[in-house]
């Protein structure tokens, strides 16, 4: 008798102190029946929602939850009292009495006994300031991201109209010398112009997809060339690859710079050929880059990093630019290989 006498008083006293912990949680905390009715409820739920003690007793759980959410949290608590998986965490739309909308966070488990679902025990935290902050943070990105986007577009703009001014100087120009720069310079143009307009189309405006960008500009470079596809083939062997803006510009003004060159000068007199472009990664985030042709092949007397060639002197400085490194192969053509470091990044957006 003694024993039982103490083990009901440790167990009093181990309910006074459970009691005491809820009621002066800064969480609010309840317990909800099968029946969808509150049966418990702390002080700290009653000041968050403006309800007495005595008003909670015949307070039915759809009457705290804003009418947009309660078909959301109705399912979720047949689902949790059914005893299906169900997220333990939940945020919605609260109701006061007054009539106030606040966002709470909402953390639930089953309440059992003798393996039978009996309840549902919740604690509850008002996080309306949080959710505002939240949402003044994600109208302040898109801004910002509307904005980057415009000025994308506008650069864009302005590439194409410096480009068509180029065009139409070009038509007063006799010098072949001086209309093939003109024409040079128009095509390196594009070519970043090009870059602008795929980030001004993209869902992630840090990054391109350099893949789609560069098909678009060896298209541009066919078509500025007047390529006859029966004698020069373009064979593409490039994977899904994303860059970023500062990496993207330089990398398309190398392949612009060695595909016009090959377009120029590997194929003279109606020659046949191919030109290949590959492009890969590895998992460490190195990027390689190959633009090869079939054509009479690099002069083998002439060192191309110390040519008079505005076009490769201009690939030797953006390769540089990129800290990477450019290696050429004579044998059976031409065969550039540049290759560079980005930290790994997520790609696509």
């Amino acid at each position: 008798m003694l024993d039982l006498e103490k083990a009901n008083k440790a167990l009093k006293e181990s309910e006074q102190k459970y009691r005491e912990l809820v009621d002066n949680a800064n969480c609010a905390v309840i317990v909800i029946e099968p029946t969808g009715y509150l049966s418990f409820v702390n002080p700290k739920f009653c000041e968050m929602m403006g309800y007495t003690m005595e008003e909670v007793k015949k307070l039915h759980f759809s009457k705290l939850v804003h009418p947009e959410d309660l078909p959301m949290v109705t399912e979720n608590f047949k689902k949790k009292l059914s005893g299906h998986q169900t997220p333990k965490s939940h945020k919605f739309r609260a109701l006061t009495k007054p009539g106030d909308a606040i966002y709470i966070g909402y953390d639930s488990s089953v309440i059992k006994r003798e393996g039978r679902i009996v309840g549902i025990q919740a604690v509850i935290s008002d996080i309306t300031a949080r959710k505002k902050a939240e949402d003044q943070i994600k109208a302040s990105l898109e801004e910002k991201e509307v904005l980057l986007r415009e000025i994308h577009h506008r650069v864009k703009n302005n590439l194409q109209i410096i480009s068509s001014l180029f065009n139409l100087q070009s038509r007063c120009i006799k010098d072949k010398q001086v209309l093939h720069v003109f024409k040079e310079s128009r095509d390196r143009i594009r070519s970043m112009a090009l870059i602008h307009e795929r980030l001004y189309q993209s869902k992630d405006l840090a990054r391109i997809d350099f893949t789609e960008y560069v098909r678009g500009l060896v298209a541009n470079l066919f078509q500025s060339y007047k390529v006859n596809p029966d004698l020069i083939a373009l064979e593409t062997s490039i994977e899904e690859i994303f860059l970023g803006v500062d990496k993207a510009i330089p990398c398309g003004l190398i392949i612009d710079e060695l595909v016009s060159n090959s377009l120029k000068y590997a194929f003279p007199e109606g020659r046949q050929g191919k030109i290949h472009i590959d492009l890969h990664s590895d998992k460490e985030g190195k990027f390689t880059r190959i633009v090869s042709d079939s054509g009479v092949g690099f002069p083998k007397d002439l060192d191309f990093r110390k040519t008079e060639s505005l076009g490769l002197q201009l690939v030797c400085t953006l390769a540089d630019q990129l800290d990477g490194t450019i290696d050429l192969d004579r044998s059976g053509g031409s065969t550039f290989k540049i290759s560079f470091t980005e930290p790994r990044q997520k790609q696509g957006g």
